[in-house]
């Protein structure tokens, strides 16, 4: 262990100043830059590393605070680390702390965790293998001043919840729902208006088959009030059903926050089915689906999002068997932004509304992406759900929205598009659909493939009115299928404000009216097509 230099912590503190930002480092490298004394650990500059053994070694004799400061402003736990002591661990940041491994507090061991002290806007965040666990549920857990019970299992939570709806409760380790069996319904039943906080932890094989047409509701909590907040939690091998309800793999229905979640399984409901709320009137950040869907209305992260917000999103897998569906959101009556998606969606129903992104969108779009494919089957089913569309038309796809009657702004999709039943569709490489509304700064490169009744075209299928506002909306000539410059809409010649431009074209740079401060153009990024700045395609 390093030499600790025994000084105050007054006058360790008074070292510290704002110079370049950086991170206290716990990792299993040799102690440099910070000095350590008798509870206290406080860097001498902002390349600090604290060895995990030696910080091992301090907690064996005494609580320790590990600080920022000296140009050290976020505290990052890089390589696994575990005590067995009854003393206490702070972790006290300018800004952030970060956990990239596992920290295990055994025995009755105490955490406090503290960020954001200099107003910096840091939080807590648990990156992939990151997490915070405890071996005794009677342990103590602190984060910001609030107090949380820590629980390590189902059955105990929700009991929890219905003594104290309010409460703030934290997953003290990742748990195998298995041996509980199939839940008959949610397994917090009660109004949630707490705070769940999973550190970093997974429920795994999470089932629920609820035959009661009574539960309108179903997930791990049937409702999400508007105070609650769920965080850092995954949820793996989730398999949900109901015939009547809406699901989500997080609630039924979300009115508060939900923050770096991750749910990954199979839904099947009787209306609205979603990877993370089945309807969503809160706000959903930083969340993350890779699930099977079918139901009525289906998306990814929400199947109606009901004027809420997502933002700095993705979804993954398959939603099929729905009528209004999209990889991302079903309906869209909210916000979406900086958000993608890469599901397959397809549906056969025969007045289906599907796209990559967004089945129906009468809300606001900005700074997203689907590269999913979307597909329309034939089918004899009927549509059950009302729409504004015009009455003549079948079904509406698009590579990124099937209808669209809200804003959608700096975006793009690159999915192939096909339309396989033999009615009156509506096929876009970006929306099938254009009911009313703007579009502006957007581009598709999908093929678009559709039977010789629909309406096609290379942006828009069908565009109800021509001088609905459109700008800088861009197709593929040579990928789309569609290499006729004036078929930018299938139903109107030359339709103002959709441009056709080659492959060449699209990669080598901007096209007019795409703003340099929120798109980027480079070869070796997203195959050379312009991508979003703030929301860059995965490598």
């Amino acid at each position: 262990m390093k030499s600790i230099k025994l000084i105050s912590l007054t006058t360790a503190l008074l070292l510290s100043s704002a110079a370049a930002q950086a991170d206290v480092v716990i990792s299993d490298k040799h102690t440099k830059n910070i000095t350590c004394s008798v509870g206290a650990c406080v860097p001498d500059g902002p390349k600090a590393v604290l060895n995990v053994n030696d910080l091992v070694a301090l907690l064996s004799t005494s609580d320790t605070t590990v600080f920022t400061g000296n140009g050290a402003v976020s505290i990052s736990v890089e390589a696994p680390l575990s005590w067995t002591s009854s003393h206490k661990l702070t972790l006290n940041a300018y800004s952030s702390v970060y956990f990239k491994a596992p920290v295990t507090a055994e025995g009755t061991a105490a955490v406090n965790i503290v960020t954001n002290t200099q107003g910096l806007g840091g939080e807590v965040y648990f990156r992939p293998g990151g997490s915070l666990s405890f071996w005794d549920t009677n342990s103590q857990l602190t984060i910001n001043g609030t107090a949380y019970t820590l629980f390590a299992d189902l059955a105990v939570f929700a009991d929890d919840v219905a003594a104290n709806p309010a409460g703030n409760f934290a997953l003290a380790k990742d748990f195998d729902a298995f041996a509980d069996g199939i839940f008959p319904h949610s397994v917090v039943t009660t109004a949630f208006q707490g705070s769940l906080e999973g550190l970093g932890h997974t429920v795994d094989r999470l089932s629920i088959n609820d035959s009661n047409p009574d539960d309108q509701l179903v997930g791990l909590f049937s409702r999400l009030e508007v105070a609650s907040r769920v965080a850092n939690l995954h949820l793996t091998n989730a398999s949900i059903t109901s015939n009547y309800a809406s699901i989500g793999g997080i609630a039924g229905v979300g009115l508060g926050t939900i923050d770096h979640v991750w749910v990954g399984g199979s839904m099947k409901a009787g209306w609205y089915a979603a990877g993370i709320v089945g309807q969503n009137d809160g706000s959903i950040n930083r969340a993350y689906s890779a699930v099977t869907l079918s139901g009525v209305v289906c998306g990814g992260i929400t199947g109606f999002n009901d004027g809420g917000v997502i933002s700095l999103s993705t979804a993954s897998g398959s939603t099929i068997q729905c009528e209004a569906a999209g990889g991302f959101v079903g309906i869209n009556q909210g916000n979406i932004s900086l958000s993608s998606a890469s599901a397959a969606v397809s549906s056969n129903f025969d007045r289906a509304q599907i796209g990559g992104l967004v089945g129906e969108n009468a809300g606001r779009i900005d700074q997203s992406f689907a590269t999913g494919s979307v597909t329309q089957v034939k089918s004899q089913n009927r549509r059950r759900y009302g729409s504004v569309s015009p009455a003549d038309l079948s079904a509406r796809v698009g590579g990124l929205a099937g209808f669209s009657g809200g804003s959608i702004t700096n975006s793009y999709s690159t999915g192939p598009i096909s339309v396989l039943q033999s009615r009156r569709n509506a096929a876009g490489g970006l929306v099938g659909l254009y009911y009313s509304g703007s579009i502006g700064a957007a581009y598709s490169t999908g093929l678009v493939n559709a039977t010789s009744r629909s309406y096609l075209g290379g942006s828009i299928g069908y565009d109800e009115r021509a001088t609905r506002d459109k700008s800088s909306v861009y197709w593929d000539l040579d990928t789309s299928g569609v290499p006729d410059i004036s078929k930018g809409a299938g139903n109107i010649a030359f339709d103002p404000g959709l441009k056709g431009a080659t492959d060449q074209h699209l990669k080598s740079g901007l096209p007019k009216g795409f703003d340099p401060k929120i798109w980027g153009s480079d070869p070796n990024i997203n195959n050379g097509y312009p991508y979003l700045l703030a929301n860059p395609p995965p490598k």
